[in-house]
């Protein structure tokens, strides 16, 4: 967990989860993240978007999460992927070699389904 997630979680309450790109749009969000780390994520928890800053957060509402290799995430997911840049899978695979460093598409991803909630007062 990065200072920023600890700051944030610290203050709210809630899981954060820490975006470089916080565009979200009406209704069913998805994103694609490396590993396990979210994967414990539970349906109706909230959680805290944040920018990798912590300055710009979001409260969001887990609709579920799914784990599975790269290489299988469905197509059908990607058209709510939060970042427009990821709603192809060459997109998404361009964007998660350039998140995490040496990513290979055979590696096990979690998909966190969510929709936006609140802005926090």
């Amino acid at each position: 967990m990065t200072s920023i997630e600890k700051r944030l979680q610290a203050s709210s309450g809630k899981r954060v989860i820490l975006f470089s790109n916080m565009l979200h749009h009406d209704g069913i969000n998805v994103t694609v993240r490396r590993g396990g780390k979210h994967a414990d994520l539970r349906q109706g928890q909230e959680v805290l978007l944040a920018d990798l800053h912590g300055e710009s957060a979001q409260v969001a509402v887990i609709i579920c999460v799914a784990r599975l290799p790269f290489h299988a995430v469905p197509e059908a997911v990607l058209p709510h992927e939060h970042d427009p840049g990821c709603r192809t899978k060459e997109g998404l695979f361009y964007e998660m070699k350039r998140v995490y460093d040496g990513f290979l598409g055979t590696e096990e991803v979690t998909i966190v389904f969510y929709y936006i909630k609140e802005s926090p007062e």
